[in-house]
């Protein structure tokens, strides 16, 4: 009797060990796919604004822009470095960002904004910008869209533009903003503007509303374009949790089963 116990109890901890390795294989397969080596390229400035923007009473001097991939692969995690300078030619300050977009598909383009503090400091007299990315294989989540695309002039002047943002994937998108990149007749950047959505956070088949403004500026734009920036995605249902939740149910169904027999 004693044996039979002990062959038991064996078991039930090779199942326990068994169902372990497998939570653990699914979780490392699922954190990281193999390791990708990431090349260094350079982007293009392809068109860039700057000016003066006061909030809370504390002056910025503002560059907006855009960058694009004019390599032939994808590029993902792009920096944007601007260095400015002063009156007499020296450097006054450094700062940099990252692109609105975590991926850029290759001959594709990204807004991009940097704030620069400047306190009792005056505004720099000129800069220069850099972007550098790193080529991956890796693809963009291609299942956010943007549909019901009404633009207006309101009374004050400014250059109105709303939507819809869909989530057509399987993902949650975390913290979503839309970027309106508005233009003259000539195609140059007149203003740069972006909103978050409300509801800032887009579940899956879920939608969400966006109003842009041109505010501070009254223009009259000839065109925009649209871009959807997410911040993260996050699965709805983790599988992991799923696979530990099955776990659990079924340690104790079996030990509710071994009771029964005896052990």
């Amino acid at each position: 009797m004693g044996m039979k116990k002990e062959n038991r109890k064996k078991k039930f901890l090779l199942i326990i060990l068994c169902s372990s390795f497998l939570i653990l294989t699914i979780s490392s397969y699922n954190i990281s796919n193999a390791a990708e080596e990431k090349k260094v390229c350079y982007l293009k400035i392809t068109a860039h604004i700057s000016f003066v923007e006061t909030v809370n009473n504390v002056s910025f001097f503002v560059v907006k822009g855009l960058v694009q991939n004019n390599g032939t692969k994808n590029v993902v995690s792009t920096n944007v470095t601007a260095i400015f300078y002063k009156e007499d030619g020296k450097i006054a300050a450094t700062s940099s960002t990252r692109t609105a977009l975590k991926i850029i598909r290759a001959g594709e383009e990204s807004p991009f904004q940097i704030y620069l503090a400047l306190h009792s400091s005056p505004a720099p007299k000129s800069y220069k910008l850099r972007a550098i990315g790193l080529e991956t294989n890796e693809e963009p989540y291609d299942f956010i869209k943007i549909k019901n695309v009404k633009s207006w002039i309101d009374k004050d002047g400014f250059h109105r533009v709303s939507g819809e943002v869909y989530n057509k994937g399987p993902l949650i998108a975390k913290s979503v903003r839309v970027i309106c990149v508005y233009y003259d007749a000539e195609g140059k950047i007149l203003v740069i503007s972006d909103t978050v959505t409300d509801p800032i956070s887009i579940i899956p088949g879920g939608r969400s509303h966006f109003d842009i403004s041109s505010y501070p500026f009254p223009i009259k734009a000839r065109r925009y374009d649209l871009f959807v920036s997410v911040r993260r995605y996050e699965k709805a249902a983790s599988a992991n949790w799923i696979l530990f939740g099955l776990l659990i149910t079924v340690t104790i169904i079996f030990l509710v089963y071994m009771k029964r027999k005896g052990w």
